[in-house]
């Protein structure tokens, strides 16, 4: 073999070493997403599924929207307001 065989070898297997450290990473992100990221989706919709059978009249959603106004008029001041 020669020196530029052994390179050519070398860098082959430290590409593999790159590519296994790569599809590892990418397992785990997919991993870590089905884990932590389905549960998080699936009991939001759920909980959109109970308020929206619960805010099903107009009165009940126009008491919701007039306290969600309430309550960004209250963040805006907090923000706005020195402390």
């Amino acid at each position: 073999m020669t020196q530029y065989d052994n390179f050519i070898k070398q860098q082959t297997v430290h590409l593999l070493y790159v590519l296994i450290v790569f599809l590892v990473i990418c397992s785990l992100v997919i991993g870590l997403n089905l884990f932590f990221g389905l549960p998080a989706v699936l009991s939001w919709s759920y909980f959109g599924t109970i308020l929206r059978g619960f805010f099903n009249t107009p009165n009940k959603v126009k008491w919701l929207n007039y306290s969600l106004g309430i309550s960004l008029f209250g963040v805006a001041l907090w923000i706005a307001l020195p402390h």
